[in-house]
């Protein structure tokens, strides 16, 4: 069958969740499609990206994404009343160009990655499309909202209900919808959230495996480090929880590891606090780490941190919100705590009794080899669009 797949973002380097979904989705739906990949650029030099995708894609097509489009779109979001991140990613001019890219390779069915795209899946309504959510955004976008004080409270109230119809609109227009946890499609803002299938995120097992390496790091915490909910949760490890740790273990050190960090997460760099900026091998930084702390205040969906740690036989601590995005079975395998005073407890634990932090470690990526490799999750993927 072929396969016409609208991205916003070239899914190379794999250096964002988004990015990282989109290549092994498509990579693995590659094994029996022709997939005619059209993907948006905000770099400089698609090439190296465009040469990898070549790889599995039937055709790749890059359109450069401007910063003067992206301002553009941003106004034409605030004037037709579009969530902010659908107009950052939208111009006219591409989407006729979207249309063009279909009617030359007359696809049996469209692929669309996030709400985002539904600007572009309007243009395409007569093929029959499938549309991957990620993660339920109005419910991020909320919970944004509640952490925040007014005005921004109400920014972010005003996003999530924009995001919420956007969301209700793209399961009207699409044959098929997916998502990545349960919580999210329990949290989405429409009466058939049950018709949305759950596809969850899998772990390149030949990178995120145990590996002898010195233990030199004692808690990482790692992610894109301009998102938002990275930010909040990197303050809070750092201000919140580390001040009581260090009034038993003075000179613990945490790195903070991930792309683009913004100045609020580059000021919490210090004595024992390293901030990383980008990581060619995020894995080398799992395995010189003691422990995973990912202590999320806001967001949704599943936290591809914590597999990735689990996968490499890291014990990890995890706040309410980021267990809730994990499957049932792997919420037991993780520490999960609310308070400052809880995460510090955690973490003298699994500092103290290295016995239980290993049988943590192992015992996870036995959960990630069985349900989190990717040719399992292709596989469902690929029936969302066969069935």
């Amino acid at each position: 069958m072929k396969i016409a797949a609208f991205l916003p973002r070239m899914p190379w380097p794999l250096d964002k969740g988004d990015k990282l979904r989109a290549y092994h989705l498509l990579k693995g739906l590659a094994r029996n499609h022709e997939i005619y990949l059209f993907a948006l650029h905000e770099g400089n030099d698609p090439r190296a990206g465009i040469e990898v995708l070549g790889e599995f894609c039937r055709e790749v097509h890059i359109e450069r994404l401007g910063k003067a489009s992206r301002v553009r779109g941003l106004s034409r979001a605030l004037a037709k009343g579009w969530p902010l991140q659908a107009g950052y990613f939208h111009h006219p001019a591409l989407v006729e160009k979207w249309r063009a890219f279909l009617a030359a390779h007359r696809p049996g069915q469209t692929f669309y990655q996030l709400i985002r795209s539904l600007p572009y899946l309007k243009a395409a309504t007569d093929i029959p499309a499938v549309i991957d959510y990620q993660d339920a955004f109005s419910l991020s976008m909320a919970r944004l909202a509640g952490e925040s004080r007014p005005p921004k409270s109400w920014v972010w109230q005003r996003e999530a209900e924009k995001v919420a119809r956007f969301e209700t609109e793209a399961q009207r227009l699409s044959r098929r919808q997916i998502i990545i946890s349960e919580q999210d499609r329990e949290n989405l803002p429409f009466e058939e959230r049950h018709n949305v299938h759950v596809i969850s995120n899998g772990i390149d097992l030949d990178i995120f495996k145990p590996r002898e390496a010195e233990k030199d790091i004692d808690i990482l915490f790692a992610g894109n480090m301009s998102y938002r909910p990275n930010i909040t949760a990197a303050k809070y490890l750092v201000e919140k929880i580390m001040p009581i740790v260090r009034e038993l273990r003075p000179k613990l050190k945490i790195v903070l590891a991930g792309t683009r960090p913004a100045a609020e997460v580059r000021q919490l760099a210090g004595p024992n606090v390293e901030v990383t900026g980008y990581v060619e091998d995020i894995a080398a930084w799992y395995a010189r780490s003691r422990m995973l702390l990912a202590p999320m205040q806001t967001g949704a969906g599943l936290q591809n941190k914590i597999l990735e740690a689990m996968a490499m036989e890291l014990p990890a601590i995890v706040s309410e919100i980021a267990a809730k995005g994990l499957p049932e079975k792997a919420r037991e395998l993780v520490l999960v705590e609310k308070e400052p005073e809880d995460y510090a407890e955690s973490v003298i634990e699994l500092l103290n009794e290295e016995n239980y932090a290993a049988m943590l470690g192992h015992q996870g990526r036995k959960y990630v080899l069985a349900h989190h490799n990717w040719a399992q999750i292709s596989d469902a993927f690929e029936k969302i669009f066969t069935d």
